[in-house]
């Protein structure tokens, strides 16, 4: 038996990824670096980040290795009970939920804290969108196979869009894409679909909230400025007017609000003003000296401060 306990142990490390794992731990292991080098510079509670950090990339690296051993096959029969359960914790927040960030995505579990559902259940469904596109019946049927496969994660979204946290919702498409586009997706279908999806995004914009409208204008403000000065760089001034006073009033600002554009500008300072080089290790002033939000440098905006 320990023999052949042995020889199984050996046949898993084989058969490892060392170059996914070795990227893995190198990528952990510079984030690791920047979150102390931010954290040190502030002082106080954020020069122990790292330690927390660590201690996550131990208990993330055990689960790593204990999910190997499980196969995902056997795993995958499960998948549907998983995923009720998922959107289940989905449903809860709208009751239960704690509202962080004018969304409504956190549960607050007794004696561990708050755990957001929706970073759970993207492993779910993505787990459970294989074994939809795997299924021997689907895919022997006249029911064109994107159509379950885009079902399955049409209803988390809808949830997470609701709570509303379009950020994370958004991280669906691209896995829902990918997992349709593998099944074997016919071209006509990819086309109509983008089509669809440059159709209704003014649509969509419309029907945001001001404050998630405010988001997205900020997100485009600077690159849409630059994209129509090159544009009409070249054009009659009559037409460069023109298209200038459109961006305008797109972009103008809600009557009652203010544009709060001030963490991306700061953001790309931070950026700028390292250059190529950077200004060396736990020497950057952009977030030491408070321009970036001292306590989410070290997380949100880490590429920056790096």
């Amino acid at each position: 038996n320990h023999l052949q306990k042995s020889e199984s142990f050996f046949r898993q490390l084989k058969g490892m990824d060392f170059l996914a794992i070795s990227l893995q731990f190198i990528l952990l292991g510079i984030g690791t670096v920047f979150i102390y080098s931010a954290g040190v510079q502030h002082g106080g509670e954020l020069a122990m980040l790292w330690h927390r950090q660590i201690v996550w990339i131990g208990l993330g690296t055990c689960a790593y290795f204990a999910a190997m051993h499980v196969n995902y096959l056997h795993l995958a029969k499960y998948s549907w009970l998983m995923y009720i359960a998922g959107i289940l914790l989905l449903l809860a927040v709208f009751p239960f939920g704690s509202t962080i960030n004018n969304a409504r995505s956190w549960l607050v579990v007794p004696g561990f804290g708050l755990i957001q559902p929706s970073e759970l259940v993207k492993p779910i469904v993505l787990l459970f969108m294989a074994q939809t596109a795997t299924s021997h019946d689907l895919r022997h049927s006249n029911i064109p196979l994107w159509i379950p496969i885009v079902g399955v994660a049409l209803l988390p979204l809808i949830c997470i869009a609701l709570q509303p946290d379009f950020g994370t919702a958004l991280v669906f498409l691209p896995l829902t894409a990918a997992m349709v586009f593998i099944a074997g997706l016919k071209k006509i279908w990819i086309t109509t679909i983008f089509c669809a999806v440059i159709i209704l995004t003014p649509f969509i914009f419309i029907h945001l909230r001001p404050h998630q409208q405010e988001r997205v204008k900020v997100f485009i403000e600077l690159p849409s400025r630059a994209i129509v000065n090159h544009m009409t760089a070249n054009m009659s001034e009559t037409t460069r007017e023109n298209l200038q006073t459109k961006l305008d009033n797109f972009l103008k600002v809600q009557p009652g609000r203010k544009r709060d554009n001030w963490n991306a500008i700061q953001a790309l300072h931070a950026v700028g003003s390292g250059g190529r080089e950077g200004k060396g290790f736990g020497k950057g002033t952009q977030h030491a000296l408070g321009y970036l939000p001292k306590k989410v440098a070290p997380s949100d905006f880490i590429f920056s401060v790096i």
